[in-house]
């Protein structure tokens, strides 16, 4: 079924409010429609879309499912660009910018089951294919510029181009879904994601994973019946791993709790 997606825009406007009689700056909330109509199609009816912002404060956003989208504001207007126009292209994608404000684009290729990344870092967008598997995608650039890439592959995998060519790794063998990737400051890879045993619910675990000593190091952050759980990961000053996630409470409809494990 094809459905009509709105790409919406949020971000906060400065306005001026009076408490106790002296006047204080607030945030509120604008909205503004950045693409329509752009139809998608998806099983779940879900449709990924990603948003990093630039040193002008510029909003660059990603976004498929039919093809992989992209969509920027220059400071004056919005801009549009396919930025892959395979077919089942787009879904999983994450998006992070350069120093320049260049963009950088994982993304899932469901036709083939690829990990995919694109780039306008030249000029005109460049796409590769960087393993043949791969879904769930999250993209972090480290301070050279270097992507690295954290994905679903059945099991968590992470890939990166910072020795010029891509080099893959399995960050664990047990099946895994929803990563999140966040780089330190000294560009170690901190990942997060979700083990649902299928075998015994009961026993799944929210994981954490790290290569800071030169390893792959997982540690298990929740256990229980925690349903397939979405993961969001932020490292903090002093390189702590702060990680929120939600979880699936069977006996009570509809209650997807949201919880928060810092480092």
């Amino acid at each position: 079924m094809k459905k009509l997606i709105h790409i919406l825009l949020f971000f906060c406007a400065v306005s001026s409010a009076i408490s106790h009689g002296t006047a204080i700056a607030i945030a509120s909330w604008c909205i503004e429609g950045a693409d329509a109509p752009k139809c998608f199609s998806h099983i779940n009816g879900t449709y990924q879309r990603v948003i990093a912002v630039d040193r002008r404060n510029n909003p660059h956003i990603a976004y498929g499912g039919d093809h992989l989208y992209y969509a920027y504001y220059d400071g004056r207007s919005w801009n549009y660009e396919t930025v892959d126009t395979s077919s089942g292209v787009g879904d999983g994608c994450s998006i992070a910018l350069d120093g320049e404000g260049k963009a950088h684009i994982s993304y899932y290729d469901s036709i083939n089951n690829r990990l995919k990344y694109a780039t306008n870092k030249s000029g005109t967008w460049v796409t590769e294919t960087v393993d043949g598997r791969g879904s769930d995608t999250s993209i972090a650039l480290d301070s050279e510029g270097k992507v690295h890439i954290s994905y679903a592959a059945d099991v968590i995998k992470y890939a990166t181009n910072k020795s010029g060519t891509w080099i893959t790794e399995t960050v664990s063998e047990e099946t895994g879904l929803y990563s999140a990737l966040a780089l330190d400051a000294e560009g170690r890879a901190h990942i997060s994601y979700d083990y649902y045993n299928y075998n015994d619910p009961s026993n799944s675990t929210i994981q954490y994973a790290t290569n800071n000593s030169g390893v792959w190091v997982v540690e298990i952050i929740d256990r229980g019946d925690l349903g397939s759980a979405r993961t969001s990961l932020a490292i903090d000053a002093a390189g702590k791993a702060h990680v929120s996630y939600e979880i699936f409470i069977s006996n009570i409809s509809n209650m997807q709790p949201i919880r928060v494990a810092p480092g």
